[in-house]
């Protein structure tokens, strides 16, 4: 999947059909450094892909990237196989990679266990893959290193995401999804998650060194965010406004 960026922030509640996989994304990608500024969206030749242009007046750069969502759960299952994928991705000329930066659950490797925590061993599998990164881009290419785009939820039932979030804030008795954009208890835990997560990413460096931060692309808020059993696009575009004011 190929990704070019348009130069919005997008509010779409649903995106387009990608005329390139066939499949619907809906992506808020946010640069890791910049001071941001919000615009409406606005839609790529084969892919909404989002971007944002910073206060400062800089514009987030086009670039070609991949969908590699599952790299952070099979670091914890066969990391022989996230380093050929790896390798793979720089040798099709690849420069960001779009990951999960999320795995919500009740017990085992997840990244989210406790809601708006960390846990250790998935976190453990966040630093490996950091490392596995910049171990690549060390051996192909130091001077154009390849960065991950970090996508921090789900709106899908995948790997936790809002259902995971309403079952938590609810003690089990809610898991509509759609029910996230309302609910401030579980958009609540949804931003320590993020503000713990961006944190570690500031203060992590891989064994050579490296920060985390120099290995990070963008921020994406959510994975194909929409409301479709409310009807109601204003609470998914205001939430959405929301969490990347708490991002910037």
């Amino acid at each position: 999947m190929c990704m070019c960026t348009a130069q919005r922030l997008s509010c779409a509640p649903r995106a387009p059909r990608s005329v390139a996989v066939a499949r619907r994304v809906g992506i808020a990608a946010i640069p890791a450094r910049p001071v941001l500024t919000p615009r409406r969206h606005v839609a790529a030749r084969h892919l909404v892909i989002t971007a944002a242009v910073s206060e400062l007046g800089a514009k987030m750069q086009p670039f070609s990237g991949c969908n590699c969502y599952h790299l952070l759960e099979k670091m914890g299952q066969d990391k022989s196989m996230v380093v050929q994928t790896l390798d793979d991705v720089h040798n099709m000329g690849f420069s960001v990679i779009r990951m999960w930066a999320f795995n919500d659950g009740d017990s085992g490797r997840m990244l989210q266990i406790t809601p708006g925590e960390l846990n250790p061993e998935g976190r453990e599998d966040l630093d490996k893959l950091f490392q596995a990164l910049d171990d690549v881009n060390v051996k192909y290419s130091p001077k154009a290193p390849m960065r991950f785009m970090m996508t921090f939820t789900n709106h899908l039932k995948d790997y936790g995401g809002h259902k995971w979030y309403m079952r938590k804030a609810t003690n089990n008795q809610n898991d509509n999804a759609d029910d996230f954009y309302t609910n401030d208890k579980a958009q609540g835990a949804y931003k320590s998650y993020v503000t713990n997560l961006i944190n570690h990413c500031k203060t992590g460096k891989t064994r050579r060194g490296t920060p985390y931060f120099d290995l990070i692309h963008s921020w994406d808020i959510c994975n194909e965010p929409r409301n479709a059993s409310h009807q109601k696009p204003k609470d998914v575009t205001a939430w959405i406004a929301k969490a990347a004011e708490a991002i910037k």
